[in-house]
């Protein structure tokens, strides 16, 4: 008798989950003896897969996220952009007065910790706290000694564009009520699980050969999704991970830098509209 192979969805984001749920569909669909046996499981699951999908439309269409997430690259590189002078200049100050003030701001800096993982509305308060420090007389002075005064006046040029498009993104949100991507993923790999127990249960209780077929070609996806999916999903989490060590400065100044991801933010559930990229 056979027997699915398990597969730990949470190592999928939630679109890869839905295309996982969809590629059953299809080959249970395509099984007659698995068709006529489970129809409402099956039924059950389409519709569960439908709503994960359009969750995942809803979130993943919305020009104002996509406004966020330039807005939020542009500020780090400005954040990233001013740290990296400082830090660089204090290797070799051209005065002393210079070196004074450069270590002053090295250590305002550092004290932030800003980080390109910090939740966007962090973000945003934690870069404002920056500015407003920069900009008082206690460190005003060391602004203009330093010589980075237009790079303070850039980073807070894209805080304010930051700031508006966060406003803006907030003012026309989703309606409440009708985003839910989370729960939307739940009910579906919980149906995706629910059915293939029922299967597994059937196989057993009726000593039956009749889904053999479908579940060795099933497990063979599962086995594609575990060794290339999840696999990738790994190598990038770790690769991202070791790219920031790499680029920690040392012990005597530590303090991560903030580095623009590419791709896009990362759609965690609690930014309002943004499609998870991670593994929930």
């Amino acid at each position: 008798m056979k027997n699915f192979t398990t597969i730990n969805l949470k190592r999928l984001n939630s679109q890869q989950s839905m295309e996982f749920i969809t590629d059953f569909l299809k080959a249970a669909g395509e099984n007659e003896k698995v068709a006529a046996k489970f129809t409402n499981p099956i039924s059950s699951l389409q519709s569960a897969n439908e709503e994960l999908n359009r969750q995942i439309q809803m979130v993943g269409k919305s020009y104002l996220t996509v406004d966020v997430w330039e807005a939020k690259a542009n500020l780090s590189k400005a954040y990233s952009a001013l740290y990296n002078t400082v830090r660089a200049m204090s290797i070799y100050p051209p005065s002393d007065a210079a070196a004074l003030s450069l270590r002053r701001l090295l250590i305002l800096l550092q004290t932030y910790g800003v980080d390109s993982d910090i939740e966007t509305t962090t973000l945003k308060n934690m870069t404002a706290n920056v500015i407003e420090d920069l900009s008082s007389d206690a460190y005003s002075g060391d602004v203009k000694t330093s010589g980075v005064e237009m790079l303070v006046k850039s980073l807070m040029h894209v805080h304010d564009v930051f700031s508006a498009k966060l406003l803006e993104r907030t003012g026309k949100a989703i309606p409440k009520g009708e985003r839910h991507l989370k729960e939307s993923r739940v009910k579906a790999e919980k149906s995706y699980r629910d059915l293939i127990g029922l299967i597994n249960a059937s196989v057993t209780m009726e000593a039956t050969t009749d889904y053999d077929a479908f579940i060795d070609s099933w497990n063979l996806v599962v086995q594609y999704y575990k060794q290339t999916v999840i696999a990738a999903n790994k190598r990038a989490k770790t690769i991202s991970k070791n790219k920031k060590q790499e680029e920690a400065p040392d012990a005597t100044t530590e303090v991560t830098d903030i580095v623009t991801d590419e791709a896009g933010e990362g759609a965690s559930e609690d930014e309002s509209e943004t499609l998870d990229t991670q593994a929930v």
